[in-house]
């Protein structure tokens, strides 16, 4: 396996869990790819970042319901063609189903987080 390709492994196993064990995770991370002898990939994997708890609410929605998110190209482009076309009905329209959606999402976000054990109550919502 490439580099990239470990990193990418790691990254993605990294960022699902919570925020609050990301760093002990990445530590361990980093020290099992130092003991495997792969200087490299501990570089890499020590410069991941710790997500916000947004970002991880946002990545526990993107794994455990993805077919949710297929709305969002579509949406943007629909957007995208309206601004271009000066189209101020369309715009609306495209902004009014952002709305929706945005919010849609966000609950099902928040949704996940208490499944996965974390309640950041009517406050994350507000973040997200």
């Amino acid at each position: 396996m490439g580099l990239v390709a470990a990193v990418d492994e790691i990254a993605g196993e990294l960022y699902g869990v919570d925020p609050d064990a990301f760093v002990a995770a990445r530590t361990a991370a980093v020290a099992g790819a130092k003991a495997a002898g792969d200087k490299a990939l501990a570089r890499e994997v020590a410069t991941l970042r710790k997500p916000t708890r947004s970002a991880w609410l946002l990545n526990l929605l993107t794994r455990t319901q993805p077919e949710r998110l297929a709305v969002l190209p579509e949406l943007g482009a629909r957007l995208a063609a309206a601004t271009a076309a000066l189209d101020v009905t369309a715009v609306r329209a495209a902004a009014r189903d952002r709305a929706t959606v945005v919010g849609d999402l966000t609950g099902l976000a928040v949704e996940a987080g208490r499944r996965a054990g974390y309640d950041g109550g009517e406050a994350v919502q507000c973040v997200i």
